[in-house]
C-alpha cells in the first residue's frame, strides 16, 4: 500500500499514528520535513513502515528538530524487552515535557 501526502498537506502536524496498516511500505518521505511533529507512533505496522519513521527522525535530526520521537505500541508490535523500556522512557519524557508546558 502507498501513501502519498506532502508537508503543505499537514503544515502543523504535531503527532501521527499509525495504526494497523500492515501493508503500507513508507509513511511519506516528505513528513521529515514537517517542523512542527513531535512523535509517530505505529501500532501493527509492518517492518517497512517503522524503519519509514525511523528515517523521517533522521531527516528531523539534520534538520535540528532533536525532539522528534517514534513510538511503538509494545502490546502490538510485539518489541524486545529493550525497546519497551525504551518506550516506557520516551512516554515519560514526553509527559513531563507536557507538564513543564
Amino acid at each position: 500500500m502507498t501513501w502519498t501526502a506532502f508537508r503543505y498537506h499537514f503544515p502543523m502536524l504535531q503527532r501521527q499514528q499509525v495504526y494497523r496498516c500492515q501493508y503500507m511500505m513508507e509513511i511519506p518521505e516528505d513528513f521529515g520535513h514537517i517542523c512542527t511533529l513531535e512523535w509517530i507512533e505505529l501500532s501493527r505496522c509492518n517492518d517497512a513502515a517503522t524503519n519509514s519513521a525511523r528515517d523521517i527522525q533522521k531527516v528531523q535530526e539534520n534538520s535540528g528538530n532533536d525532539w522528534l520521537k517514534i513510538l511503538l505500541n509494545p502490546r502490538l508490535t510485539k518489541p524486545s524487552h529493550k525497546k519497551a523500556f525504551r518506550l516506557v522512557l520516551i512516554l515519560f519524557s514526553l509527559m513531563e515535557h507536557m507538564i513543564m508546558e
